[in-house]
């Protein structure tokens, strides 16, 4: 039998000083085949320090008989809802558990959330490749209000890449040479907070006009707490900072997140002035080689379908998306929604850009105009 206990607010704060608790997280994160560093303790403190102004802190505990834990989900409730901790900001979100009773403890944690808010609904984008989400769909009570789709985690393996041939080749001796005209070009690993807030500003404006230019957001500016975050997981030794330099210039930069045998890409920025040299690109090819000889196996690009990661990108993984509704009926809707969806993109694809792909090859046959890429792919 599991018993399941919620800690909000104050409670949750005071719990996470308690020596004891920490070593118990820990203890169970260590056992857990599909823990990623979004369910480390560190990563827990550094979010509820950051965002405790706007996000309630919530972290439910599952006990079996003999009072040992073995599950844990940690979270924040708003007037928006319940979220994992890190929210859209953690790639790999979930919870911890042992595995002999994964299913269990998340029927008696559910509950547990449904008891005390009221029917909850939850997203966890994406849950890692190791997840048994096969047999939670399976075998779990709450089943039918669980609503799944696949996706592709794009990864350097960093023992078959090759990022040092890469950098040899023609086009990128060219961009370096290039890059080395304005400077002497030096890669620097960031590896404390007084590192990072000396080029963070500058990382921040990259990424922000970037992300505006792109996307019509920015991050950082839409987010007062987001740099405090960043920082307080540089001081808990959860980022790997990149910057690549020309002279004295921050060309580019990566922040990832960090565990033993991979590193997550989290932001990419580079200075627009030095576009033409794809500062990024050889960015990412330094780091992918300065990895391979600091000990990590993985670079892993994130999921997204961004297509600029599928030329880095040297093997996948399958990860899922996984959301909890709050009802069957709520699940049955998303579903059709979802299938929905997909038919559109997949008549579109088909049908609609096929045909303007065949129109383009006569019509700039007949009269030389092109018509733009976008709508010519097939």
């Amino acid at each position: 039998m599991i018993k399941c206990r919620m800690h909000t607010g104050v409670g949750t704060l005071e719990l996470m000083t308690e020596a004891s608790f920490r070593s118990e997280w820990l203890s169970l994160f260590a056992q857990c085949p599909w823990a990623t560093p979004f369910q480390r303790f560190e990563y827990a403190d550094a979010w509820y320090t950051a965002y405790l102004t706007v996000q309630e802190p919530v972290v439910v505990t599952a006990r079996n008989p003999d009072d040992r834990l073995v599950g844990l989900f940690a979270g924040g409730r708003s007037a928006q809802g319940i979220v994992a901790v890190g929210a859209h900001q953690s790639e790999y979100p979930g919870w911890l558990a042992a595995p002999d009773v994964h299913v269990a403890v998340f029927d008696a944690m559910l509950e547990e959330l449904d008891a005390n808010f009221g029917r909850t609904a939850l997203m966890f984008r994406y849950l890692p490749a190791a997840f048994p989400v096969a047999d939670l769909c399976r075998n779990s009570r709450h089943r039918s209000r669980i609503l799944t789709r696949p996706y592709l985690r794009p990864l350097m393996d960093l023992a078959t890449a090759s990022a040092g041939d890469s950098l040899k080749k023609k086009g990128n001796r060219n961009r370096l040479n290039r890059l080395k005209r304005h400077g002497s070009v030096q890669l620097e690993v960031v590896d404390d907070v007084e590192g990072l807030e000396r080029v963070f500003d500058v990382l921040i404006a990259q990424y922000d006009s970037r992300q505006l230019a792109i996307n019509d957001v920015s991050p950082f500016a839409s987010d007062v707490n987001k740099r405090t975050f960043h920082i307080e997981m540089m001081r808990r030794g959860l980022l790997h900072v990149c910057v690549l330099r020309v002279g004295d210039n921050v060309a580019a930069a990566v922040l990832a997140m960090r565990s033993p045998a991979e590193v997550s890409l989290a932001i990419v920025s580079f200075d627009v002035e030095f576009a033409d040299e794809s500062p990024n690109k050889l960015l990412l090819l330094l780091l992918a080689q300065r990895l391979a000889g600091d000990g990590f196996h993985l670079l892993d690009l994130t999921p997204g379908g961004d297509p600029w990661k599928d030329l880095f990108a040297n093997r996948y993984e399958e990860v899922r998306e996984l959301r909890i509704l709050r009802t069957p009926g709520a699940r049955l809707l998303k579903s059709a929604d979802q299938m929905a969806r997909r038919f559109v993109k997949e008549v579109d694809r088909r049908y609609f850009r096929g045909a303007v792909g065949r129109i383009h090859k006569r019509a700039k046959g007949w009269t030389g105009i092109r018509i733009p890429a976008f709508l010519a792919r097939r």
